[in-house]
């Protein structure tokens, strides 16, 4: 296609394609002074804000793109995973759905959906958003996230022996991996398989190591053999405030939509 046929956001679109993301900024931002209630103009340009880490002028852009165009997925889900990483569960909550009724099952929406609600606390209701995902929909990573927040959110509801078996199919490759351990060793605890917490907590120790809080953990697993809650409760508690992993990684395209 000759470049001058093309609509504004696609010229943006293929600047951004030719690594020129200054020159694509500055177009889009023209554009979107000519163009002031134009939704596409609000989107783009709130990724590209997102992108360069003007977060408030992208929060407002985002919300402006989905206000002038409702009916849009992309912009339901670029704000709502923008606010996921923001940690504004509840607005990010609302957003998601928004975007998953637009386009029911969509995984990774279900993903970033999932997660929100486990971080509210809604474990029986991020299960089932995530039992909604068909087989075979999602790639890899999307597949590894949604088995990591899966097992976290069966094991916060005491289904230990399901939690293990999502927990344990999350790859060294995911950027989940470490969070994965952290929940497995816990749910190994809990289920009195003392020698499989410790493994967990020395897999935990090599690829994200926290010296010492989890070497005394470990050291617990090596001498007390009791798996009452009261004891994971605590184990808990301890390991998750002693690490902070960045389990949310938002995938916000600054093609999608155009």
């Amino acid at each position: 296609m000759v470049v001058g046929s093309l609509n504004p956001l696609q010229k943006i679109g293929a600047l951004l394609a030719r690594g020129r993301a200054v020159q694509a900024e500055a177009a889009c931002r023209v554009f979107a002074r000519q163009q002031p209630d134009h939704a596409g103009a609000a989107h783009l340009l709130g990724v590209l804000s997102l992108t360069g880490g003007r977060h408030a002028e992208a929060m407002r852009l985002l919300k402006k793109a989905t206000r002038l165009d409702p009916g849009n997925f992309h912009y339901w889900k670029d704000f709502g995973m923008a606010l996921l990483s923001k940690h504004k569960l509840g607005e990010a909550r609302e957003s998601l759905q928004r975007a998953l009724a637009l386009r029911p099952a969509d995984p990774e929406v279900a993903r970033h959906l999932g997660e929100c609600l486990c971080q509210l606390d809604e474990y029986e209701a991020a299960l089932k958003i995530f039992e909604g995902v068909p087989a075979g929909s999602a790639d890899a990573a999307t597949t590894a996230a949604i088995r990591l927040f899966a097992g976290i959110a069966k094991l916060k509801t005491w289904r230990l022996e399901a939690a293990i078996e999502d927990l344990r199919r999350v790859t060294p490759r995911h950027l989940g991996y470490p969070d994965a351990q952290l929940s497995l060793m816990i749910a190994r605890f809990a289920t009195g398989d003392v020698p499989g917490a410790i493994r967990a907590a020395k897999i935990l120790l090599r690829v994200n190591p926290q010296p010492e809080t989890l070497s005394f953990l470990c050291r617990i697993f090596h001498y007390d053999t009791g798996a009452g809650r009261g004891k994971i409760a605590a184990a808990d508690c301890c390991v998750r405030s002693a690490l902070t992993i960045p389990i949310s990684a938002a995938r916000i395209s600054p093609s999608a939509g155009i």
